[in-house]
């Protein structure tokens, strides 16, 4: 009993390294690290008019070197945006642990190669100090959005032609439209809930194989997201670190 408890706490303290390393630009699977050209700080600088402008979010992604601090902030600010002009809402505050917990998860779905995990989102926040304080208002506390983003035309999502070489901007661009499009109930119900504040988003990478996808794709496997949002309350996340 004594070795099954300390490998489990081996094992456990691995997956917060690895998730700390991801938060400090880590990478995921078909892609490698990349110098970012964003920070945490330059959240209090830009919002979602002026991060339009920005110009290393409107080059092409390298899909084999992908900024993916940049990625998250553009996902953001296109959110933030939606938020503000479809909702009349504050602009939702950036959380440094809602994008930890965002990215473990992600992470996660990709090693995984699963589209969902049993457990959740709220699995993820609380090993970061984030919990809803009444298990019962759980829905006016913390929220999340999971999805599969699929590299094609998007005009003609039922038939794919090509795949698009996205900029920053406007892959965010893509994956807010395609929320709005899906009217999926948990990002709708998350982006127009006032008591939800804090927003942490992340993007992993990776190559899918099957056939469905590389016949469109001169039978190369098909270049994909699993994108993440965390939505909180701001009175149950931590301040972000200094």
């Amino acid at each position: 009993m004594k070795y099954i408890r300390t490998f489990e706490y081996i094992i456990f303290l691995l997956l917060i390294i690895v998730t700390f390393q991801i938060c400090l630009g880590g990478t995921s699977q078909g892609s490698k690290s990349t110098k970012s050209n964003w920070k945490d700080s330059m959240y209090e600088k830009y919002d979602y008019i002026s991060f339009k402008d920005y110009e290393p979010a409107n080059i092409k992604i390298d899909y084999k070197n992908i900024d993916y601090d940049l990625l998250s902030a553009a996902i953001f600010y296109a959110v933030n945006e939606c938020r503000v002009s479809k909702y009349a809402l504050n602009p939702f505050k950036y959380s440094y642990y809602l994008k930890c917990s965002a990215t473990a998860q992600a992470y996660d779905m990709v090693i995984k190669n699963k589209d969902y995990l049993e457990g959740g989102a709220s699995d993820y926040m609380k090993q970061y100090y984030i919990k809803a304080e009444d298990p019962f208002d759980g829905y006016n506390q913390i929220s999340s959005y999971v999805k599969v983003a699929v590299f094609i035309n998007y005009n003609d999502v039922h038939s794919p032609k090509k795949i698009i070489d996205y900029t920053y901007n406007g892959l965010a661009k893509a994956i807010m439209n395609d929320i709005i499009y899906t009217a999926h109930e948990a990002s709708i119900s998350s982006l127009d809930n006032p008591n939800l504040e804090c927003l942490g988003c992340w993007a992993s990478f990776y190559y899918d194989y099957a056939p469905i996808y590389t016949e469109y794709n001169d039978k190369q496997p098909m270049p994909k997201f699993k994108y993440v949002l965390h939505f909180a309350s701001a009175k149950v996340v931590p301040a972000n670190p200094e």
